[in-house]
């Protein structure tokens, strides 16, 4: 019988080494844990992907807040616009379709991010935190304050690239074993022009 067993019927007693090792961390321990540690070793490697010219698209979140008091009505002022990085990963670009309609042409689709920092959190990801901080403080709880995220190709050269607009479709997912958030984006309509005005006659 192996030494580190006394047949006790006890689970724990028959692995003591293991007693409580299995145990979830409490909140204020998840930070210390070797998963947490690892978030900076892993957005830097990652990075490389950026470095070496092989993500195509850049991805922000942006805040905004409308004169008009909802968004779409009166005139649209960018509040706070983040790029997230290192730069994730765009999937399945090409499910966004261009559909004809009695307005004209117009995007529909859905597409999934992901190896999204776990730095990242919920709140940050959902437009809860435009700064990034305090999830506590109520300032984009009003009507007119509107949140989405923003993709872009990653050009580099003229003219510029198309901005597609998006909003959060389902609730963003964490992996601390992949070390990163993934989400899906719907497309939305009334993507900001290449030099990143609104395009009123949209409204």
């Amino acid at each position: 019988m192996p030494i580190d067993r006394d047949n006790s019927g006890t689970p724990e007693a028959d692995l003591p080494a293991l007693a409580h090792a299995l145990d979830s961390p409490e909140p204020g321990q998840v930070r210390g844990t070797l998963a947490s540690r690892l978030v900076p070793v892993v957005d830097s490697i990652r990075s490389l992907n950026s470095k070496f010219g092989i993500r195509p698209y850049r991805v922000f979140m942006v805040h905004s807040q409308w004169t008009g008091g909802e968004p779409g009505v009166g005139y649209e002022n960018i509040t706070s616009r983040i790029e997230i990085t290192p730069t994730p990963r765009i999937k399945d670009m090409d499910a966004v379709n261009t559909i004809m309609r009695e307005t004209g042409l117009t995007e529909e689709g859905d597409v999934e991010v992901d190896q999204i920092s776990a730095r990242f959190t919920e709140d940050d990801l959902t437009g809860r935190t435009p700064d990034l901080n305090d999830p506590n403080l109520p300032r984009t709880t009003g009507a007119a304050f509107d949140f989405y995220w923003e993709v872009v190709e990653n050009r580099g050269q003229s003219p510029n690239a198309v901005i597609r607009r998006f909003n959060p479709r389902n609730v963003p997912g964490l992996s601390r074993d992949g070390f990163q958030w993934k989400i899906t984006l719907i497309k939305q309509d009334y993507d900001r022009g290449r030099r990143g005005e609104v395009d009123r006659s949209a409204f």
